[in-house]
Parts: C-alpha cells; structure tokens; sequence
C-alpha cells in the first residue's frame, strides 16, 4: 500500500494518459523530469548520460503506462524505472562513459549541445561525484533528489516511496557525510544542472506507431 493519497488532477491527467494523450503525458514528463535524472545521477555521476537515461525511461514508461494502476505512486514508479536502467547501464558500460542505446529513438545530447551541463566545470563535476560516490547509495540518492526537487524533504520521500521521516533522517545523515564547502558546492551543481521545463519535446503521432522524442533545450 502506498504511503500517499491520489492527487484528483494528477490522476485525470494519467487516465487520459492512458488514453494515449501525449500531451497529457508530457505534463507528467514536466513534472517528474527532475527526479528521475536526479535518481540516474545518483547511480551514474554522469549529467549527460544521467539526461540520456532520464529520456529512455519515459519512453519506457510510455510503453508501460498501462502496468500503473495506483496514481499516487506516479513518480516513485517512474524513478524505480529510472534506478533499474541506470543500474543495468552501470552494469553493462563499467565505467564507460557513452551514451545509451534506446530503441526509443532518442537522439543523444551532448555536453557540447547542453548548455546547462557546459556551464558546469569538470573540475566541479568530478569533486560533486568524487564526494557523493563515497556516500552510501540510499543517502546519495536522497541527497541528490532533494536539491533538484525544490529542497523538499515531502517531494523525496514520495519519489522514493518512503516516509517522510525515513527521508530526513537519510538526507540529515548524508548531509553529515560532506564537509561544508564542499557540500555548497554540491548543492550548488545539482541545482545549476536541473532540466528545465523544455525537457519535453512532442514530435508526432502516427496510427502505426507513437513516437516520443526528449531533449533537453535552454
């Protein structure tokens, strides 16, 4: 059972999502977009393929979308799809940093085409992850989502499917993991790398096939 209660507007919008309404869809993609490549960050240390996961797991979710019976639980399902394919990224790549494969049709955005990601030094990207790659998964995860969601504790605990409680305590003790400056630059990053609201991108429909294109634009 989930720990919340179904949004009357968030679950208007689902069943007309799965009507096939994509632009119903791409409400909900606006709306989680943050959390879920905040989740593949948190498994992966990488932005651009933390982005390039994020767009595979709504096109996976699309696919699925019939498989979601409880609203409440919109996006803690989203970012579980999001864990799994950053977990199975990890698994498949060890390390090598190169895009993901989709048959999503996803065209890839580079650091060079991100502006966001450009404006973030590599010095400051690799001492962010250097620091949260030594925090246990679960405190990193919940760090890493809190400060892409607003810093609210409430929006953490339900992209995770835990208790409010469950998610300060974990957040409080990640917290007491980082040193000061270099928790300031954290925060610092993770905001400055948050998509913004034109992560979607609807392209076209068609009777044969639905096809979902998402790119992150300034």
């Amino acid at each position: 059972m989930s720990l919340f209660t179904q949004d009357p507007a968030e679950n208007d919008t689902w069943q007309r999502v799965l009507a096939g309404d994509m632009l119903a869809y791409q409400t909900i993609v606006e709306t989680n977009q943050s959390a879920v490549s905040a989740v593949a960050y948190s498994i992966i240390g990488d932005f651009p393929i933390s982005q390039d996961i994020a767009q595979e797991t709504f096109w996976v979710a699309w696919k699925k979308r019939d498989k979601l019976r409880d609203t409440s639980r919109l996006k803690s399902w989203l970012c579980g799809i999001a864990r799994n394919l950053a977990k199975n990224w990890r698994k498949q790549n060890k390390g090598n940093a190169k895009p993901i494969a989709s048959d999503s049709m996803v065209e890839p955005v580079s650091p060079e085409e991100d502006p966001l990601v450009q404006s973030i030094a590599d010095e400051e990207q690799a001492v962010v992850w250097s620091a949260l790659e030594d925090i246990p998964e679960y405190y990193r995860e919940v760090l890493t989502l809190y400060y892409r969601e607003e810093q609210s504790v409430a929006e953490v605990s339900k992209a995770l499917d835990i208790s409010v409680d469950t998610a300060r305590q974990r957040l409080s003790r990640g917290r007491t993991m980082l040193r000061g400056r270099v928790a300031q630059l954290i925060e610092g990053v993770l905001v400055r790398s948050k998509p913004d609201r034109s992560f979607s991108a609807i392209v076209g429909q068609s009777d044969a096939a639905m096809l979902i294109f998402f790119k992150f634009l300034t």
